[in-house]
């Protein structure tokens, strides 16, 4: 919302930021401006008025890619703005990849989708109290809500918990209802409960599947990280 705000406000005052910070990344930086700067907190309003004026004048392609930037750690707010001036200006241009914006946004949106496919497939369910099923995962990017709602269509009758250990946050599903949760922890021994038979159907899957002859160790790790194997039953001692 913050971001959007600051759309309308850099418009109505013909101005151009050299940086663009989210107050989280500013405390701590020491070093100041030479022209200032401005703080500026989100509203409503204004945020909802200039986000119809991106649906109404962006294609679809480009405002998945606007919308996927939010899920970077660290949104790359410049390259976003950029894109947006782009679009106002020059729609046509925001297929154009020998543009830097386009171009860096794509290529941020398609590591952020790399990486949602693979856990998409690599995520394992631990059975839990209460028919509850449950995930833990460390994503690099913030993909907590795309992944869970991916879950929630493909398990429409589970309920579930998503658990995103890096920020401690989590998606919960039950029952078509959706929430998400922040400072979320689970104990070593709450995961440390009696194995479920989802977790014993996979590693009966993996067993019957590998041919020790056939191993591949480097293949291995090139299509499975070893950062997401500390989340996989199958790789468990």
């Amino acid at each position: 919302m913050s971001f959007l705000t600051l759309i309308d406000h850099l418009y109505r005052h013909a101005l151009m930021p050299e940086a663009i910070h989210t107050l989280k990344e500013r405390r701590g930086k020491i070093e100041g401006s030479l022209w200032g700067e401005r703080e500026i907190i989100g509203e409503e309003e204004v945020a909802q008025k200039v986000w119809k004026a991106i649906l109404a004048r962006f294609d679809s392609k480009s405002i998945s890619l606007l919308r996927d930037a939010f899920l970077a750690p660290s949104p790359p707010f410049l390259e976003m703005l950029s894109f947006v001036i782009l679009g106002f200006k020059e729609p046509k241009f925001l297929q154009n990849p020998n543009i830097p914006c386009v171009r860096n946004l794509e290529r941020l949106h398609r590591a952020i989708h790399r990486e949602i496919h693979r856990y998409i497939g690599f995520l394992r369910f631990k059975e839990k109290e209460a028919g509850w099923l449950y995930a833990a995962f460390a994503p690099q990017y913030l993909i907590l809500e795309p992944l869970g709602d991916h879950f929630a269509q493909r398990m429409g009758q589970e309920s579930f918990i998503l658990h995103d250990e890096a920020r401690g946050s989590a998606f919960f599903y039950s029952q078509g209802r959706r929430t998400i949760k922040t400072g979320v922890s689970v104990t070593k021994k709450e995961n440390e409960e009696k194995k479920g038979t989802w977790e014993e159907r996979w590693r009966l899957f993996l067993e019957s599947a590998t041919i020790p002859e056939r191993r591949n160790e480097n293949l291995q790790r090139s299509l499975l990280p070893l950062s997401y194997r500390r989340f996989m039953t199958e790789f468990e001692p």
